[in-house]
């Protein structure tokens, strides 16, 4: 189940919703990245679950999603953040800016 947090960079402003990390959802994992085309930080899916105990998880024939590139934009000119990472804009400190925001499957 993924969780995701607000998140706000304390020197140029740049808010997200994003998990900070690697995380799971039902169906594929994400990493949260920064897009250095359009100056978004958010979760981009990298890889289907293909979970073998839950076989939903596995792409029905004919379906296709997008992996790695930004759910904004379609560019790949992505760079990985990772909570405690500074600000990919201008090396300030980005803090979650409340509890737990979302929990998604």
């Amino acid at each position: 189940m993924a969780e995701l947090f607000e998140v706000q960079c304390g020197g140029c402003g740049l808010t997200a919703t994003v998990s900070g990390g690697r995380d799971r959802g039902f169906l594929c994992w994400s990493d949260t990245m920064y897009c250095e085309s359009c100056g978004t930080l958010s979760d981009v899916l990298v890889k289907y679950a293909n979970d073998p105990t839950h076989p939903e998880s596995s792409p029905t024939p004919g379906e296709s999603l997008e992996f790695g590139q930004c759910r904004s934009c379609g560019s790949k000119q992505l760079v990985l953040w990772r909570f405690g990472d500074p600000c990919p804009c201008c090396k300030g400190s980005i803090k979650k800016t409340g509890e737990l925001c979302i929990l998604a499957d």
